[in-house]
Order: structure tokens, then sequence, then C-alpha cells
């Protein structure tokens, strides 16, 4: 008997703290931009012994400056103005704010992770955003303000593991370039995009490559 209590009480905190890993924290739903991201990350045993962390976010300088590429992205450079709101984004572990920024984390423990990423303002670019990103499963855009973004190159490219994402009131009107957006998201099933009007892009090279998700107009 004493056995099956303790089981009961077992099973109710862990039930509450997957709760509570899941919560948006007040801070979030009180700011007046409401400008954020929720994702869940499904981390391996094998993530735990990577030596540089899972990969987290990205921005379009550091990867191209890294790399040292030059190629035609250059143009991009006019009007990319997006470093210092990436680097200023608040990233959020299992409601827990990571309080150093950082590209990469390292996890203790394999399992489920609720990561919400916090904007200080509305990007007018999202090219590389989540590029490599590949323990992340899910994500929701409903709460992102997309109203100014005009690049989205790249931006969940390689995300081999993404199943989900939510396109819920995200502002395609004003989408320059989407080229290579989900290249190689092959675990994707649907992409439903609200409004989807693509007469203003003017590169959308490899956007669908080695994705092959069924892609309809959500309105």
């Amino acid at each position: 008997m004493l056995k099956f209590i303790n089981n009961k009480k077992r099973l109710k905190k862990e039930k509450e703290e997957e709760q509570r890993k899941t919560m948006i924290p007040q801070e979030i739903l009180e700011d007046k931009n409401k400008n954020f991201i929720v994702s869940i990350f499904v981390i391996t045993e094998q993530d735990i012994i990577s030596f540089y962390g899972i990969n987290m976010i990205n921005s379009y300088e550091r990867f191209y400056e890294r790399k040292n590429h030059k190629l035609n992205y250059v143009e991009y450079n006019k009007i990319l103005e997006n470093r210092r709101e990436i680097e200023n984004t608040e990233i959020y572990i299992n409601g827990e704010k990571i309080y150093k920024f950082e590209y990469r984390h390292r996890f203790q423990k394999p399992g489920k992770n609720n990561i919400i990423y916090k904007f200080n303002k509305p990007l007018k670019t999202a090219a590389f955003l989540f590029y490599e990103v590949d323990s992340m499963i899910s994500i929701d855009l409903s709460n992102f303000d997309s109203r100014y973004l005009n690049i989205t190159s790249s931006m969940f490219q390689y995300c081999y593991n993404l199943e989900n994402i939510n396109f819920t009131n995200f502002n395609v009107e004003n989408l320059i370039y989407t080229d290579y957006m989900f290249h190689n998201c092959k675990s994707l099933k649907l992409i439903g995009l609200p409004n989807l009007n693509l007469s203003k892009i003017q590169n959308s090279y490899n956007m669908f490559k080695g994705c092959n998700a069924k892609v309809i107009k959500n309105n």
C-alpha cells in the first residue's frame, strides 16, 4: 500500500514538473512586445557527451563571418540589422532564464526540453536563425512578431528532426529572400503558411530541397 502511495506521489510530482516546464513565464506574458518563440528540443545521450554542446540559435553574420563566405550574400549586409537583436535574445530553458546569451548550450541530461526565445525588437531577418538546430522537434511562431520580416534564407536549414512548425500569425507579405528556408527538413510532413503570396519574393532557390512536406495555404 505504501509503495502504491509513493508511486502516486512520484507520478504527481513528475506531472507537475512537466507542466512547469511548458508554462510560459509571467515576465514574458506581461511584456508589452509579446515577441517570443516557443520550441521543444529532444536531447539524446549522444548530445550530452558532445564537446561543443547543442546548437540553440544562429545569426546570418555569425555564420558567414565564421565560414568567411562571400557568395552573393554580400548584398544582404546592406539590409541586415539583426546581430544586436539576436544577441539580446533572452532564452528560457524549462521556464528558467539563461542569463548569459549562448549560441550553444550544454544540457545536463537527456529528455524533452521547452525552449523559449524572447526578442526585444521585431526582426527584419531570420536568416540562419535556426540553422542546424537539429535537436529541435517542434516550434511555435504564433507569438513571433514577423511584420517587418523580409529574409528567411536558411531559417530552418538542416533541422533534420523538426516535425512541426506553427505558422499561425506569421507575416509573409514582406518576404524577399526565402532560399534554402526548409532545406533538408526531412521530418516535416506539413507546412501551413498563412496568406501565402510569393509574388514579392526575389530568391526562393532550393526553398524546399530535401523536404517532402506538403505545403498548404493556411488562413
